[in-house]
């Protein structure tokens, strides 16, 4: 368990239903580049092997009894939750493209899968 920082704390307290304070995490594939086909199944194989090695991708938010919020280790994170995948619609470019980042970062956070 570690104390919010300052800065984390902060984000937390200017969250609002229009406002909202999660980043993304997104990997761009041409398939081209790729030795052999990617799945999603793969790539949630990938980073359950990556996680456990880049522990502030697995911190959740509790609160503790006094209120004060704590990151602690969430190793069982939902990776059929949390690792997706998205197709862009044609022509498949930088605007579409642009277009996903927006759709994903304006949807709020389902608050109720963190620990409370």
């Amino acid at each position: 368990m570690r104390q919010l920082n300052g800065a984390d704390r902060y984000q937390l307290y200017i969250e609002s239903a229009s406002h909202h304070q999660h980043t993304l995490k997104v990997l761009r594939f041409d398939p081209a580049d790729l030795r052999q086909p990617l799945s999603l199944r793969r790539l949630r194989s990938w980073a359950a092997e990556m996680l456990p090695r880049c522990a502030p991708l697995r911190w959740r938010i509790a609160s503790l009894p006094s209120g004060r919020p704590v990151w602690f280790d969430g190793a069982d994170l939902d990776l059929r939750y949390h690792v997706n995948r998205e197709v862009l619609p044609e022509p498949g470019g930088r605007l579409e493209f642009g277009q996903l980042l927006a759709r994903l970062k304006e949807t709020k956070l389902d608050r109720s899968r963190r620990v409370v």
